[in-house]
């Protein structure tokens, strides 16, 4: 079954059709019509989300935490989780392999 012409391509579709590309935020589908969507630039002088300290609950009202918590969660996604799915690894992973 793995050999057959298709196969691969449609178990990769089944995945994708599953796995959410919507941040937080967002209350639409995302379509992405045109193929991957490419990641949003870094806005010039903005701090690394990694060098950010994170939302503090103990520090902040509860609904100044969960706008901040969700503004955080989602700049963590865009920036570190922003990713495109491709059928076979890049020339550099097949050397490795």
């Amino acid at each position: 079954m793995a050999d057959e012409d298709g196969y691969q391509l449609n178990v990769f579709n089944g995945i994708e059709s599953i796995i959410s590309c919507e941040l937080p935020s967002m209350t639409k589908i995302l379509e992405e019509h045109n193929g991957p969507l490419p990641r949003p630039p870094l806005p010039i002088k903005t701090q690394d989300v990694w060098m950010k300290d994170q939302p503090c609950m103990a520090t902040l009202a509860e609904d100044k935490f969960a706008i901040e918590f969700c503004a955080f969660v989602e700049e963590l996604a865009i920036r570190c989780n922003w990713h495109q799915h491709m059928l076979e690894p890049p020339k550099a992973w097949r050397k490795k392999m």
